[in-house]
């Protein structure tokens, strides 16, 4: 209280009556008071009315307690109970304001929600926070009081995102495959299931946000635990089946040994199924030199062996490849040796090496697709023949011959040896092409008139530089040591 100068105030109350000369007056404790104010001046003295005044204590007392785990799993579903002390001062407890207040990180904001209870009471906490009480008088003649310290309550969160991604599926038995998932920083353990439904830890390393499995011979289930510790319940991921494929039988093939041409590709064919199939130079390793089925080879200069495999849409493999032997085969048309032949005459072509022939041209022959065709020129010249043989296998070679055919000779039954340039000697037309030929001529009687071997100088008529007279003379021609003699006539006239 206050006044201005030359005045005394009174107060009566707790601790009696006290006088007090200065202009304001704090109460040095708790109680109801009487002030009154005497003005003094000279032997004169005014005494005011009385004023009542009601001096609280101030606050204390205020503290809070935890009567809840500091430490909770999300979602709550027990309440986070706070219990608080009974204050003492700001006129007692009818006169109290409760307002409770939470911290994530930093400034205390009002908990609206809960209203100015004395005891604090909160479900479905989300997130950790900081919580204090501050009790105010509802005069506000009383400065707050704030509980102190603030006491945290640790919420562990809700994982989310606790997912994990499928292999490619199915695998082949017996292998092992890797299984992704998302690496929240935390602590995992991979468990596994042969059934779907009762899980135990992985075996190997199943602490890592991915896991490589063991080797798989059957459908397996798996899923990743995350621990949140405090006993709050662990965070399961999405569940993921591996499916197994077995691996496929060796192929079963069309055959397994085959012949093909030299120099010729085959195809090899396989009758059993399968999802693809790769075929091989060697039976273990190595590079595919073909996929499919069928498979033709490049030209093979020689015998050799392929090897296939099957292979599942899993891509898992036979444990054997099965072979296939090829042959090669090379066959050897042979159309004999060159022939020399006189026109009109006939010959047999000797052609060997294969099961089917073929001549070509067909001319002056009697069967074009046989082996041994009969040959007979009716003209002068050189003729190539090309035979093409085919084996057993289909697998075909080509060889020639030629045949020169040689025109006949053309003896003319009469000559005139009488010196004017015409007709004077005997001329055989194309003996000159039998080198080795001879003539003779004799008369009626048998003399032998003329003899040649060759016929390089013609006969003239005469017998030892003497002329023969008119006359019919027989001739014997052999044109070589192979062909009958030419027999006949020529008349001398002149």
């Amino acid at each position: 209280m206050s006044t201005n100068g030359g005045s005394t105030w009174s107060s009566t109350g707790t601790g009696g009556t006290t006088t007090i000369t200065s202009k304001s007056y704090t109460p040095a404790a708790a109680g109801d008071y009487l002030f009154r104010r005497f003005i003094r001046s000279g032997s004169c003295e005014s005494v005011s009315g009385s004023v009542a005044v009601k001096v609280n204590a101030p606050i204390t007392n205020n503290t809070i307690t935890l009567n809840s785990p500091p430490t909770v799993c999300a979602p709550t579903t027990a309440p986070v109970r706070f219990t608080g002390s009974e204050p003492v001062g700001g006129g007692g407890s009818a006169n109290y304001i409760y307002k409770w207040q939470r911290s994530y990180s930093g400034s205390f904001n009002d908990i609206v929600e809960v209203g100015t209870l004395k005891d604090l009471e909160l479900t479905n906490l989300d997130q950790s926070a900081s919580f204090r009480r501050v009790v105010e008088s509802k005069d506000r003649n009383c400065a707050p009081s704030t509980s102190s310290p603030a006491i945290r309550v640790t919420v562990i969160p809700v994982v989310t995102n606790n997912t994990i991604t499928p292999p490619t599926s199915p695998i082949c038995e017996g292998s092992s495959t890797t299984i992704g998932g998302s690496d929240l920083g935390m602590t995992y353990v991979w468990e596994i299931s042969s059934n779907g439904s009762a899980y135990v830890t992985a075996p190997g390393n199943s602490s890592s946000a991915s896991y490589t499995t063991a080797a798989i011979t059957a459908p397996t289930w798996f899923r990743r635990r995350i621990d949140r510790g405090n006993n709050c319940s662990p965070s399961y991921s999405n569940v993921v089946k591996v499916e197994t494929q077995a691996a496929p039988a060796a192929p079963t093939v069309k055959a397994f040994q085959v012949t093909t041409c030299v120099n010729s590709s085959v195809t090899l064919e396989v009758t059993s199924s399968a999802a693809q199939f790769r075929w091989y130079k060697t039976a273990t390793g190595g590079t595919p030199v073909g996929l499919g089925n069928p498979f033709t080879t490049e030209s093979l200069p020689a015998a050799t062996s392929f090897f296939v495999e099957a292979v599942t849409s899993a891509g898992c493999v036979s444990p054997t490849r099965t072979e296939v032997r090829v042959d090669v085969t090379s066959t050897l048309a042979n159309a004999g040796e060159d022939i020399t032949i006189t026109e009109g005459q006939f010959t047999t072509l000797k052609g060997s090496g294969g099961v089917t022939y073929k001549w070509s041209p067909a001319e002056f022959l009697n069967n074009a697709n046989v082996a041994n065709p009969v040959l007979t020129p009716t003209r002068a010249g050189q003729f190539t023949y090309t035979l093409q043989v085919t084996d057993a296998f289909g697998c075909t070679d080509l060889d020639e011959v030629i045949v020169t055919v040689i025109g006949r000779v053309r003896i003319f039954n009469t000559f005139s040896p009488n010196n004017d340039n015409l007709n004077d000697v005997w001329e055989i037309e194309n003996i000159t092409n039998f080198p080795e030929a001879t003539v003779e001529i004799f008369n009626r009687w048998g003399q032998q008139v003329f003899k040649s071997d060759g016929y390089a100088t013609p006969w003239d008529g005469k017998l030892n530089g003497k002329p023969l007279p008119i006359d019919t003379y027989y001739y014997i021609i052999r044109l070589n040591k192979n062909d009958n003699p030419l027999k006949g006539s020529v008349t001398i006239i002149r």
